[in-house]
């Protein structure tokens, strides 16, 4: 039964890190690495450090990824899709 629930994770952890190197939208991409946090820290509960766990979903759940919505949130989107085609070759 434990290996079933680190496979979960693993998988869960594996599929969220390819999301977050291969996805074009922004806001997509901070919701693979929240689920890369949150498998992370499913790792360190199942390996019995529930302090780690804890403390990663205080710093990098709440500080980080609020951090980040804030700076996507004052990309003005629309200058930088006008400049996408111009870097493109």
């Amino acid at each position: 039964m434990e290996w079933l629930i680190f496979g979960f994770l693993s998988l869960w952890l594996l599929v969220s890190v390819f999301g977050t190197l291969f996805l074009k939208n922004p806001v997509h991409v901070i919701l693979a690495f929240l689920s890369v946090i949150l498998a992370i820290a499913g790792i360190f509960l199942h390996l019995g450090a529930e302090l780690l766990a804890g403390l990663q979903l205080i710093i990098y759940a709440v500080a980080i990824i609020v951090f980040y919505v804030l700076v996507i949130t004052t990309i003005p989107w629309e200058k930088v899709k006008k400049f996408e085609g111009i870097y493109k070759r």
